[in-house]
């Protein structure tokens, strides 16, 4: 777990020893695919850092639909803003596939900022992170084309999660065409089209179950 917890945003840069009595406060829990972790408006009390695994966070509108707002990936951190602010969650998590998380309750977490200044810069960090994501869904709705929906959100998830390969940029886990409909407000069957136009204009290319973003 120490070297997920070194590799991850929130614990850059932060010493060996001072890593190990981290993981010393927390707990691990694990989830099986589709189980909730984290309910919308639910009273928060600890922060969570994905062991492995992924999870999709979301929102559901009045008529029932599922909006994903964010994906988080091994290593990515959630419940941190909560921690802070002390307001409920804004949104539910739920894991995407088998996922295991570790939890670090408030007190620990809030005493670890205060102790250690190079956490509290990596927070900071992170926070600013989330706060540009918040910003994708407002540019995804003011695109006009289902095809620019698609692209930008395609765009957005690269630049979060992409690895840099000889052909452009690899989206280094399976997005679905469910997934891109749920972020962009599109029906399935308009994404799998526009995914085909990408395809054909050699905008992305398939790798298995992987997306890559062409040097064009």
């Amino acid at each position: 777990m120490s070297i997920i917890l070194k590799n991850s945003l929130l614990f850059q840069g932060v010493a060996d020893e001072e890593l190990s009595e981290v993981t010393k406060k927390v707990r691990i829990k694990s989830f099986r695919k589709n189980e909730t972790i984290l309910h919308e408006d639910e009273a928060n009390s600890h922060m969570y850092i994905i062991i492995s695994g992924m999870v999709k966070v979301i929102q559901i509108t009045e008529d029932g639909r599922e909006v994903v707002i964010a994906i988080h990936k091994t290593g990515d951190s959630f419940g941190e803003i909560s921690m802070i602010d002390g307001i409920a969650a804004y949104a539910t998590v739920i894991a995407m596939g088998d996922t295991t998380v570790g939890l670090m309750h408030k007190e620990d977490f809030l005493n670890m900022l205060r102790l250690n200044p190079k956490v509290f810069e990596n927070v900071l960090k992170i926070v600013c992170a989330k706060f540009r994501q918040t910003l994708y869904p407002v540019k995804i709705s003011n695109v006009k084309s289902s095809l620019g929906k698609v692209k930008t959100l395609l765009d957005w998830i690269a630049s979060d999660h992409g690895r840099t390969n000889s052909d452009g940029v690899s989206i280094d886990f399976r997005l679905t065409h469910q997934i891109i409909a749920n972020m962009t407000g599109l029906s399935r069957e308009t994404v799998t089209r526009g995914m085909d136009k990408l395809k054909s204009d050699h905008q992305i290319v398939l790798d298995g179950n992987r997306i890559c973003l062409t040097r064009v």
